[in-house]
């Protein structure tokens, strides 16, 4: 008869086994989500961190952009460029972008190898007949 009687188990105890199979899987897949939810939060939580790192910097960056505009050097070379203020006795030279200076020929000594000083640059930018 105990033979019998553990045939009669045996499916009780495949069924209990089967069940106890489906709950471990089902907690190991919920483990499983939960851990990754985690990642991905804690990803976009570094992701926010490094953005806000970033907004610092530029926030920083315009502070010292501020400071610089409330120099006095700043106000000054706006008035020369934007409103062509000049200060008394101050001569104004306007260059045209990539356009030919008349007089500004580089006329070369055969002696010297095509070599000339800066200041004679200048005297025959400005002074030298064409």
């Amino acid at each position: 008869m105990s033979r019998h009687s553990r045939k009669e188990r045996s499916p009780l105890w495949l069924f209990v086994l089967f069940v106890a199979g489906i709950i471990v899987f089902l907690i190991g897949l919920s483990f499983t989500q939960e851990v990754r939810r985690r990642v991905l939060v804690q990803q976009h939580i570094n992701d926010l961190k490094k953005e806000i790192k970033d907004h610092e910097q530029k926030i920083a960056d315009l502070n010292k952009l501020t400071e610089y505009l409330k120099t006095d050097s700043f106000i000054e070379r706006s008035a020369h460029e934007k409103l062509n203020y000049k200060r008394p006795g101050e001569r104004i030279v306007v260059v045209p972008e990539g356009g030919a200076v008349a007089g500004a020929e580089i006329q070369t000594n055969a002696g010297d190898n095509g070599e000339i000083s800066i200041p004679r640059q200048w005297w025959n930018l400005f002074f030298a007949q064409s």
